[in-house]
């Protein structure tokens, strides 16, 4: 199948004048005498690389160092957001970091005036990035995993793989739609060097926006020919030749840069609207505009997988009822959080008083996740409440809990589970 390619393409055989081969083609095992030199390209350009096996191949995955990558890097290390190499070639690229959006309508080739049919504003889809490439069979990638058999959000001890939700949403879809082709068939049809980016929305992994049902948007679509990654216009000979349930971002015309930017960030769009990609189609660079009413409930949410950490964040700075206005699938969880503290609080309080007031036993003598909370409990008594004639009573404690710092408060609040847990792996390995 020929398709349309735009005129973006992304050289992934050099970076900043060195030779890409020598980290595709060296092995990662130590007897490698060229593994020092491989480490040292990949630190001089702030990449970073690991090992990934799987269905027994041995892939490595390249991304950007996001703490260390300036902006004049963009468009060379920022190409490696994702990219999945073995044997030599690569088989995954993902699309690659975006400009910062003055820098991007600052640049001559952006201006308007001149270039405006080459400038294309698309929606900003939330979702997580599902790469399918082919090597021997068709394969899907996270932009760290290759396989996806891997999750992110935890929340009742429930843990799905991008994998899993992935298949799931696309059995969901090919289920309920009309349209009888299937999409793993159908992308089988397209050139085996192509790779396809796909935005997951899934009702499990929800980020900031409500999905009742999964979805699938086709984001962008490359094609490698000797690591040399040219991108495909998603044209309607691609769409035809998908099934029909495929989503695609909806395209805006504009303009003005600064009408866009007000339309997005002069805070009348729901926190349901992300925001607006923006892409020279001839350069491959992009640059984005948030809404800041999305950027305000995807930052009350946080980046922690773990929910219970996010509670006791949300707890530490007061923001609960904000986030549950948000995220009310979360309440009967949060309950449980908080009794849970509670709980720990109360039998804080109590061992205490066990301990100090009515010295009814050593402090070795109590549970280790109270002991130390009683001890620094203690020298505040000492050092601060006994000189004013205070005790410590509950609200002492309750102060106390509420400023300790949240790793340390979870690891109190989950120290029996933990124990119990390590009490069973070892029994089971024993057995």
């Amino acid at each position: 199948m020929s398709q349309k390619a735009v005129a973006c393409k992304y050289d992934l055989n050099t970076i900043n004048g060195g030779d890409m081969s020598l980290i595709y083609k060296t092995s990662v095992k130590g007897s490698d005498p060229k593994l020092d030199n491989v480490l040292a390209m990949l630190n001089s350009n702030n990449l970073m690389q690991k090992q990934w096996f799987f269905k027994d191949k041995t892939y490595q995955i390249i991304r950007y160092d996001k703490k260390m990558l300036s902006k004049d890097q963009f468009n060379k290390a920022g190409l490696f957001r994702s990219v999945i190499h073995r044997d030599g070639k690569v088989f995954c690229f993902s699309p690659p970091k975006s400009q910062d959006f003055v820098d991007f309508t600052n640049d001559p080739v952006n201006n308007l005036e001149f270039h405006k049919k080459n400038i294309l504003a698309e929606e900003f889809i939330e979702g997580t990035m599902i790469n399918i490439f082919h090597d021997d069979e068709l394969e899907i990638a996270t932009r760290s995993s290759v396989g996806g058999k891997v999750g992110f959000f935890k929340s009742g001890g429930e843990v799905n793989t991008f994998r899993t939700m992935f298949l799931d949403a696309v059995s969901n879809l090919e289920i309920t739609s009309n349209d009888d082709r299937e999409l793993f068939k159908q992308l089988e049809s397209f050139p085996k060097n192509y790779t396809f980016s796909f935005v997951l929305q899934h009702p499990k992994n929800r980020i900031v926006v409500p999905f009742n049902v999964p979805n699938l948007y086709l984001a962008a679509v490359y094609q490698n020919e000797n690591n040399v990654v040219t991108e495909i216009e998603i044209d309607n000979n691609i769409k035809e030749s998908l099934p029909s349930w495929v989503s695609y971002p909806e395209q805006y015309s504009f303009d003005s840069y600064s009408d866009l930017h007000k339309n997005f960030t002069n805070g009348s769009k729901d926190y349901k609207t992300v925001g607006v990609f923006i892409k020279n189609i001839t350069t491959g660079v992009r640059t984005k505009i948030r809404n800041p009413n999305y950027e305000t409930v995807r930052q009350l949410r946080g980046n922690q997988p773990k929910l219970q950490y996010r509670y006791l964040m949300l707890r530490s700075t007061q923001r609960v009822k904000e986030y549950l206005n948000y995220y009310p699938e979360h309440a009967n969880q949060f309950d449980k959080y908080r009794t849970m503290v509670h709980a720990f609080t109360k039998r804080l309080h109590e061992h205490y008083i066990s301990c100090y007031v009515k010295k009814e036993g050593k402090l070795s003598t109590y549970p280790d996740e109270y002991r130390t909370n009683m001890f620094k409990i203690h020298q505040h008594y000492i050092n601060d409440l006994r000189d004013e004639n205070k005790v410590v009573n509950n609200r002492v404690v309750i102060d106390y809990v509420n400023h300790l710092p949240v790793p340390i408060l979870m690891h109190a609040l989950n120290y029996q589970y933990s124990k119990a847990a390590k009490e069973s792996k070892r029994n089971k390995v024993n057995q």
